[in-house]
């Protein structure tokens, strides 16, 4: 797996020069989080991890996400607060992640700016994950290909605004291989045929991040996901939700 090409690419994007991310620090500087997309290389596939958040909790109870939060004032960085997040949902330890980059940040229906922080993961065999369950009901992983498959997806609008959402329905398949370490029987350990809907923030950030993988054009539901398109139309929406803030900061302000 050629993961300096996946690094080097993700360099290319620059993220930290997209014009309008600076008036996110001056009019919101608390609502910036991130979520670290964490990779990993087994039995020939390239797998990601996630996490199915526990009904506990007040906000986003039982959805699926990638581990993540909002940036605190102690974080030095975007990619510190993805990494600290990770740590105390699930004990995965920044010792065993090697960050790639960055990609354009998405804005969620909360009004935050979430950076994905995508990374690989090294040593498998000793990381240990430890699952806080007052945050995190179960945590597993998914082929990252299973995002480009019709065969897994559909579209469903947004009660939010006039958009479609991506929906896809995860079933988990019994694992040959022997799961020899902890962090395998943990992320494929959840039991064969349990099922996990994707949706939302989370799975359209996994299929732009399987197109950017690829870097291949995708049918989907009749669209076709190319990840040049892919990425500017994701600024421009960006750009105009951040305009649209804007606007409504500063009529505030009257």
């Amino acid at each position: 797996m050629d993961w300096a090409r996946i690094e080097a690419r993700l360099a290319q994007l620059e993220i930290q020069n997209l014009p309008f991310l600076e008036k996110i620090k001056k009019y919101w500087p608390k609502r910036r989080a991130s979520v670290l997309v964490p990779l990993f290389h087994f039995d020939g596939k390239v797998y990601v991890l996630l996490t199915k958040r526990s009904d506990k909790l007040t906000s986003h109870s039982g959805d699926v996400c990638f581990p993540g939060g909002k940036q605190d004032e102690d974080d030095a960085s975007l990619i510190q607060t993805a990494l600290r997040e990770a740590e105390e949902e699930v004990g995965l330890k920044s010792e065993h992640v090697h960050v790639l980059g960055s990609m354009i940040p998405f804005f969620s229906y909360t009004k935050l700016l979430v950076f994905p922080i995508i990374c690989r993961l090294k040593n498998l065999d000793q990381i240990r994950l430890t699952i806080n369950r007052d945050e995190v009901e179960a945590v597993f992983a998914c082929p990252l290909d299973f995002f480009l498959s019709n065969s897994n997806h559909r579209f469903v609008k947004s009660k939010l605004d006039d958009v479609m959402l991506h929906v896809y329905n995860w079933f988990v398949p019994s694992v040959p291989t022997s799961l020899e370490n902890n962090f395998l029987q943990t992320v494929f350990g959840c039991g064969e045929h349990s099922r996990f809907i994707i949706y939302g923030l989370t799975a359209h950030m996994a299929l732009l991040v399987a197109v950017f993988f690829w870097n291949k054009s995708v049918e989907l539901g009749g669209n076709i996901f190319e990840i040049s398109q892919f990425l500017n139309e994701q600024k421009k929406y960006l750009q105009k939700k951040i305009l649209h803030l804007l606007e409504i900061t500063e009529t505030s302000k009257l």
